[in-house]
């Protein structure tokens, strides 16, 4: 095994046959204030630390092929500029993070080449880390397996990830805009493929571990303060055991649930409501916090069958915070789609649930703690005046009884 490989005076490593094999301790890619390239094609390429644009140097690494396994992948160091663009082949390693550190900046392109695509398979994923701004671009029908999604962690950090296309992504636990950092998930198709799962982690762990010593382990999917959400229309996620925190007191920011498919397919799920109780008003739903479709159930077990997936809510987070409204002191949850599966349980935990449409293929309503399913009243929502119409109001009262003083002097 080589201990170096160093590409920084401009020059370009090629690595483009499939019998190659390069298997080193440490490979550095424009570093050092300098700039270096490093192409894969085909071949093997293994080494323990790989850097591309590290110490305030610039590098790019294209892997159109072949293979490559890492201990660690820094995309974007120690005030260096890092592109890492993954078209085709495998990319292997327990820790890829792209933007690390003060004045980082890393971008990972994940997409497809001709006839193939790129596959990513990770224990860590870190986009944007104390201090570094990083960016991931899934796009194409490329496949993203990761243990732990973190976007956005860390001071002063900022990360983005942006899924588009036929793309999966996979992962045991995502974590956004946490610990002093800006995260951003940005979901620009409908045909995209999202999957947050306890029962596949732990067959991942598995693995390693072995069936009879795997770490216990919880599957997350958490909003963190500083989080930002946008999604088109469409948009799906599903969720497998998962526990759904949300730390956001910005309910603009996670706008995007307006437009996602939340689907609760397997195992015991948690939920967090976020909306302030504004009854069943249109106000509520035009919350940020509020979700386009809230489905318990997978699709093919909808009628019947399967294991029993189960939906827990909770309120465990003050996100609303207004002082002009006399708000009920516990928060609720906002649903165009309410869909309840045949072999499912929804438990309301004294959390109401406001809903346009609702679809019960017979599961239980857990209500022993309080809460309820309330439809949306569009009655009610009338009655309601928005803030802008009460104003013009009383501007109006006000002009009027001015007019009616002037007449009578």
């Amino acid at each position: 095994m080589g201990k170096r490989v160093t590409s920084s005076d401009g020059s370009a490593v090629i690595f483009n046959k499939k019998s190659m094999l390069l298997m080193t301790e440490v490979t550095r890619v424009g570093v050092e204030q300098g700039t270096g390239t490093f192409n894969q094609y085909q071949g093997t390429h293994a080494t323990t630390t790989l850097q591309v644009g590290s110490d305030s140097g610039t590098g790019t690494y294209n892997l159109d092929g072949g293979s490559l396994q890492t201990l660690i992948s820094e995309i974007g160091s120690s005030g260096g500029t890092g592109y890492f663009n993954h078209y085709r082949g495998q990319h292997t390693t327990s820790s890829v993070t792209i933007g690390s550190g003060t004045n980082s900046k890393g971008q990972y392109i994940l997409s497809s080449g001709d006839y193939k695509s790129g596959h990513l398979a990770t224990n860590w994923t870190t986009v944007g880390y104390q201090g570094g701004t990083g960016a991931m671009l899934h796009s194409g029908n490329a496949t993203h397996e990761t243990k732990n999604l973190h976007i956005g962690s860390g001071n002063s950090s900022r990360g983005t990830y942006t899924i588009t296309d036929q793309s999966i992504l996979k992962c045991g636990s995502m974590r956004i805009g946490i610990e002093g950092g800006i995260g951003e998930l940005r979901i620009d198709s409908a045909e995209t493929s999202i999957t947050i799962s306890k029962p596949w982690l732990e067959e991942e762990l598995k693995k390693s571990y072995g069936s009879s010593n795997i770490p216990k382990v919880d599957s997350y999917l958490e909003f963190g303060e500083n989080s930002i959400f946008t999604a088109v229309h469409g948009a799906s996620i599903r969720l497998e055991g998962v526990r759904v925190c949300n730390y956001s007191t910005n309910s603009t920011n996670l706008s995007g649930l307006n437009n996602t498919h939340l689907i609760f397919a397997a195992g015991v799920n948690y939920f967090e409501a976020a909306s302030g109780d504004y009854g069943a008003t249109s106000i509520g739903f035009a919350d940020g916090f509020s979700v386009d479709i809230f489905q318990i159930g997978s699709d093919e077990f909808l009628e019947g069958g399967g294991d029993i997936v189960k939906v827990i809510l909770s309120d465990t987070f003050d996100n609303t915070i207004d002082t002009e409204l006399q708000l009920a002191a516990t928060e609720s949850i906002y649903v165009n789609q309410l869909i309840i599966g045949a072999n499912t349980v929804l438990d309301l935990r004294n959390i109401n649930i406001y809903y346009k449409s609702i679809e019960n293929h017979g599961g239980k309503i857990q209500t022993f703690r309080g809460g309820e399913l309330i439809e949306f009243d569009p009655y009610l929502a009338a009655a309601v005046p928005e803030p802008s119409a009460i104003l013009f109001t009383l501007i109006g009262i006000i002009v009027f009884g001015r007019h009616l003083h002037s007449r009578r002097r």
